[in-house]
């Protein structure tokens, strides 16, 4: 979820360039429900994500399913803001020149065959935001601004002032989100637990735990 509030500023600004475009936005399933208020995006095109440390036979079938139905279609812009085996997968289908076709291969085939040592070299670093404005400036897209956002419904809103009403408004609120996919990334619980206690003690803050569906 981090990496897609990380692409508002990308999306604002092509919306912005191209307010009568159809911008279409190719996202993990289990993150597409969290999109649907976003105004940036006109199409969510969901996808199981194989190449992960679990995914089943069916996954990568419908995720190759997936890129063939892609290739039918007739995009004028595309841009990759993960530059992962998926994405470069996707692109190549997508691409209906083969000069960008062969491009999306030349960053595919390390991925595929080259140990991590010599991969990490080939990204693009700096902090995404900066990383994939810079790619639509290369294109004549200028930033629309560089601060995050994220959209809710109506609906969502009030069942949020509703969680919060017995929390005073002048509180100061803290989420902390636990959950994270890879293992090797999680943060220990009882840390988690030090902290929210330290935050509370110095500055009498509320926290919230927050997690997703498949974190919980």
């Amino acid at each position: 979820m981090g990496d897609l509030i990380l692409t508002t500023p990308a999306l604002r600004a092509l919306k912005a360039k191209y307010p009568d475009s159809h911008l279409a936005l190719v996202v993990a399933r289990h993150n597409a429900s969290l999109l649907t208020a976003w105004p940036y995006i006109d199409e969510i095109l969901p996808v199981s994500v194989p190449f992960r440390r679990s995914f089943s036979f069916s996954d990568f079938v419908e995720f190759t399913r997936f890129c063939f139905n892609l290739s039918h279609r007739r995009y004028h812009l595309v841009f990759n803001f993960q530059g992962n085996v998926r994405s470069y997968l996707i692109e190549f289908f997508v691409h209906r020149q083969w000069r960008k076709k062969l491009l999306a291969l030349k960053h595919l085939l390390p991925l595929l065959f080259l140990p991590r040592r010599f991969r990490e070299g080939k990204k693009q670093k700096g902090y995404p935001v900066d990383v994939w404005l810079s790619q639509l400036q290369e294109t004549g897209i200028p930033p629309a601004g560089t601060h995050l956002e994220f959209f809710f419904h109506p609906e969502e809103k009030e069942e949020a002032k509703t969680l919060l009403a017995d929390i005073p408004s002048s509180a100061l609120i803290i989420g902390i989100n636990p959950g994270v996919n890879w293992e090797s990334k999680r943060y220990p619980e009882e840390r988690y637990a030090e902290i929210a206690n330290q935050l509370i003690e110095e500055l009498g803050a509320y926290i919230l735990i927050l997690s997703g569906v498949q974190t919980m």
